[in-house]
């Protein structure tokens, strides 16, 4: 598996991967999960998806089996920062409700990013699955420590927080689980380690 660290402007090969997340995503998201999401055509991609953001894209044989969505909490374009202080003022009523980040001040910091996002190919085998992620989160640590990135914190649900233990990293709950369309969901912290 090859693991890709890229912007929006990706080329090549990491902008093929890159397209089949944004597809990915729609198919997980939308689909599966009837989130009410921006979509055009096959793709999901909201306010987030800026140059901003960086993505980790892990392929295997050639196609996406893994890919995160990073996005520095320092972000301010304005109308919008990061998703989760997003949802703490307020701005993604009803999908996110500032509930969700109940006792949780969501930080401003050069030190911490958040990853939203985190897919992995329904279609791999289960073994595959555990390596695609492992892989994701190995690409993501190692860059985050190359930057001086202290932590990551993320929006999942406890197939995240088991994901990221599976991968042999640490997922710590910060808020009370919070449904979300018939998802249980909460906000953690993924400490970075140095590999």
């Amino acid at each position: 598996m090859n693991t890709y660290w890229t912007d929006s402007l990706a080329r090549g090969k990491p902008h093929s991967l890159l397209i089949s997340q944004f597809e990915l995503r729609k198919r997980l998201f939308v689909d599966r999960m009837q989130w009410k999401l921006p979509i055009k055509g096959q793709i999901e991609a909201d306010q987030y998806d800026t140059p901003h953001a960086v993505y980790c894209l892990t392929e295997h044989n050639g196609k996406l089996a893994a890919s995160a969505r990073i996005v520095p909490t320092t972000t301010d374009l304005g109308t919008s920062t990061y998703m989760i202080l997003d949802a703490a003022l307020g701005r993604l009523r009803p999908t996110l409700p500032p509930e969700l980040c109940h006792d949780f001040s969501p930080p401003v910091s050069e030190k911490i990013w958040e990853a939203t996002r985190l897919t992995v190919c329904p279609s791999l085998p289960k073994d595959e699955k555990r390596r695609a992620l492992r892989c994701t989160i190995d690409r993501m640590m190692k860059e985050a420590f190359a930057r001086g990135i202290t932590e990551f914190i993320a929006i999942g649900g406890i197939d995240l927080a088991l994901g990221v233990r599976t991968a042999g990293y640490q997922a710590l709950r910060l808020t009370p689980f919070h449904d979300l369309d018939g998802t249980r969901v909460a906000i953690y912290r993924l400490p970075v380690i140095h590999l």
